[in-house]
């Protein structure tokens, strides 16, 4: 039997001049945003199919590669460019992004990966809030490069991570969190994590989006050279409370990290291409992962 055509479209929206790179749908609104690789976003109203808005985020050759709300504070928007630069947006009532940035954070980073983020709740939250009252960018950002140790490759060995700062009480506070309605004030950055390439794209950086500043660095073992880091996510197993980084390379190899306890989980080649999108399900024990090869596999994180 002959597989099933795909669907058309039911529409298409035209207003771009160079290729659309990233898409992100309003929480609340039926609303779509959408960047492109002249780092122009649009604002599109999906009832009327029409552009409502048009703003440049970033500069002309570095282009939007993602847009991301960040959803324990719905007035604000991140948009990620090649231009070394994640930036934080206030979104109006109407959808429409301020003019100058809530925020710009200069990670360094150059590459294709595109940034993930991790939203906690309650006491963590808070405890991200109160990191950010104490602490400025620079309280940390001096050991941003610092030479990681040398680990074994199993789940007791040191992680081959450089702290940026001390994780352990938001870890604690992890195991404790519930989820909490309240929302960061309007004019504030917002209290989450966001995981992208560093400016070495082999290795993976965590930062703390309220202040600004880094928190981790994932380095590959030393003597392992798994290329640069093409896909990440940051998830959590409530069972559990712990954060892991998901995280696909170059050579196709996809490794597991528990974030807080500074462990490599695992690290198994899965592909013989690149690792170009990955994805966790809602429970955090089953993930998707998408190649070169124009397929798509489906695996069980430990």
């Amino acid at each position: 039997m002959a597989p099933k055509r795909s669907p058309g479209p039911s529409s298409v929206l035209r207003g771009h001049r160079t290729d659309v790179q990233a898409l992100c749908c309003h929480p609340k609104k039926d609303l779509l945003y959408s960047g492109d690789g002249d780092g122009e976003a649009k604002l599109w109203d999906l009832t009327t199919e029409r552009a409502l808005w048009s703003q440049r985020l970033h500069a002309t050759h570095a282009g939007i590669t993602a847009l991301q709300f960040v959803t324990c504070n719905r007035s604000t928007l991140l948009s990620q460019g090649r231009d070394g630069a994640i930036k934080q947006w206030n979104v109006s009532a109407e959808g429409a992004l301020s003019r100058v940035p809530l925020q710009v954070i200069e990670t360094g980073s150059y590459n294709f990966c595109r940034m993930a983020i991790y939203m906690p709740e309650g006491p963590a939250r808070n405890l991200l809030q109160q990191q950010a009252r104490q602490s400025s960018p620079d309280d940390m950002s001096h050991n941003l490069h610092a030479e990681a140790p040398n680990p074994q490759r199993n789940n007791n060995a040191p992680a081959a991570m450089s702290d940026m700062g001390d994780c352990s009480q938001l870890h604690t506070e992890l195991a404790s969190s519930t989820h909490s309605e309240e929302h960061t004030t309007v004019g504030t950055a917002s209290a989450a994590l966001v995981a992208i390439a560093g400016h070495d794209p082999a290795v993976l950086e965590i930062w703390n989006l309220q202040t600004g500043a880094p928190l981790k660095q994932l380095h590959q073992p030393e003597g392992v050279k798994h290329g640069m880091c093409m896909a990440v996510q940051l998830f959590s197993q409530t069972a559990q409370h712990t954060l892991y980084a998901l995280i696909g390379y170059e050579d196709g190899d996809v490794a597991v990290w528990d974030v807080f306890q500074s462990n490599l989980l695992i690290s198994k080649k899965l592909h013989d291409e690149p690792v170009m999108a990955l994805a966790v399900d809602a429970t955090g024990k089953g993930a998707f992962q998408s190649h070169a090869y124009l397929s798509v596999h489906q695996s069980k994180p430990p």
